[in-house]
């Protein structure tokens, strides 16, 4: 994809109601205006500024987990340790190897508590670390898939059910057939698979870190997928389309969002000249409220809150006055904030900086 970042003309705005009708086969649809937005002047007094130092260097965020006075974050492979007050780098949370503690590739990253699980499928290992990189063991979470095509299903990647009893599985694409790969299988809490779950198929391996969400409050995980504009969630033994997202002029054409690859889409989208919406990520759900990161074509984050119950929406688009700070695709919801990460245009090679806001932002 390519990488150009460009001021978005922007609009202010109140809160629009979303159009929503069915697909021809039955989707909810969705249509948001993405010039419709709200811009917001980002305030430099709630900006975190994250150490940069050789050994503490961070490709995007992909997590974050805060415990205590620390922030861990999930950075492709990598797993750095930051100060929540003041941004210091505190070390690294555990490091890539064979040895004790040390995992070969991130699959899963979450916190129980105050206890931080590492789940490596190239192991079909989880670790257990604490917020200041004690290593407090391992072990293998799952036993074999569901037999496909003549081979067990294994786990690339997983959620925990809403009521936490067991998992959702996302499985590793077998590749050896016509016939897509089940994309998710059910395992109950001893890791035991009780089954594939059926409404959805891998066309390929190639995936982003961001896949879901498990939202308790609504007994459902959120699903979703690059490059594609439907949303879907699993919600007792089915995966089911919940919405599609329309987004008119920008919305993606429709034979890339036909491809069932992702790294088809991909290559087809960076032949597109003209501003789209690309991609929908990190879904997440609060209340009536869904919020998600939405993305232009150019790459210029919006930040979007769509109300399931009556159909509105809302646009947050963050600029900085002084040109310096623009948004990364980052977004996490905690508690009554959402934490985002913004790139420092002044020094490219740094550190993203955190930027905490209040959700209220959104109902302005």
């Amino acid at each position: 994809m390519k990488s150009l970042l460009i001021a978005a003309t922007a609009i202010i705005a109140v809160a629009v109601a979303a159009c929503g009708d069915g697909r021809a086969d039955g989707v909810k649809t969705v249509r948001i205006d993405p010039d419709n937005v709200t811009e917001i002047q980002i305030d430099e007094r709630d900006l975190l500024p994250l150490e940069t130092r050789d050994s503490s260097l961070l490709y995007d965020i992909c997590d974050i987990e805060h415990i205590g006075n620390r922030y861990i974050i999930y950075s492709r492979n990598l797993l750095r340790i930051f100060d929540a007050e003041n941004g210091r780098w505190l070390g690294n949370l555990a490091k890539r190897g064979n040895g004790p503690g040390e995992y070969n590739f991130i699959s899963n990253f979450r916190s129980s508590g105050d206890t931080l699980l590492v789940f490596d499928s190239n192991q079909n290992k989880e670790f257990r670390y604490l917020s200041d990189g004690t290593f407090l063991g391992d072990s293998n979470p799952f036993g074999l898939g569901p037999d496909f095509d003549g081979v067990p299903l294994s786990v690339s990647s997983y959620f925990v059910a809403p009521d936490g009893d067991g998992y959702y599985a996302i499985n590793n694409y077998v590749g050896s057939t016509d016939i897509p790969t089940p994309a998710y299988t059910r395992y109950n809490a001893a890791g035991e698979a009780i089954g594939i779950v059926p409404g959805r198929g891998l066309y390929g391996g190639g995936y982003l870190t961001d896949r879901g969400f498990t939202d308790q409050e609504h007994n459902r995980i959120l699903v979703w997928e690059a490059l594609k504009d439907t949303l879907f969630d699993i919600a007792g033994t089915q995966v089911r389309p919940l919405y599609a997202f329309d987004f008119g002029e920008k919305s993606l054409p429709a034979e890339i969002l036909a491809m069932p690859d992702l790294t088809d889409r991909m290559q087809s989208f960076v032949n597109i000249d003209d501003d789209r919406i690309s991609l929908l990520r990190y879904f997440h759900s609060k209340g009536d409220n869904l919020y998600f990161t939405m993305t232009q074509r150019r790459e210029y984050n919006d930040f979007v809150r769509y109300n399931e119950a009556d159909g509105s929406y809302r646009i947050l688009h963050f600029l900085d006055p002084n040109g310096r700070y623009t948004p990364n695709s980052f977004l996490k919801i905690e508690g009554d904030s959402a934490i985002v990460s913004l790139s420092d245009e002044a020094c490219p090679e740094s550190n993203p900086v955190l930027y905490r806001f209040p959700l209220s932002l959104f109902e302005q």
